[in-house]
């Protein structure tokens, strides 16, 4: 059986309004692509099933480029 399609999945480094830290959420493609115009690099990771037993490539943010959004102005998947 071949695989037909490979999940896409979207990272975006952003700080806990309650901690103040940043951590790495998953974002919608909408609000990654946003964040991309405000100037973030984007990090590509492949994934195979050998590597995690899931097919997917993870896109994430250079968070060196930009200003760490706080998650509540953050749209999530969740």
């Amino acid at each position: 059986m071949m695989l037909e399609s490979i999940d896409v999945r979207f990272f975006v480094v952003a700080v806990d309004p309650d901690t103040l830290e940043p951590d790495e959420i998953e974002t919608t493609e909408r609000q990654f692509l946003k964040l991309v115009e405000q100037g973030a690099a984007i990090e590509y990771e492949r994934n195979t099933v050998f590597d995690n037993g899931c097919r997917q490539i993870c896109l994430g943010l250079d968070t060196l480029s930009y200003d760490w959004p706080m998650m509540d102005n953050i749209e999530t998947t969740m």
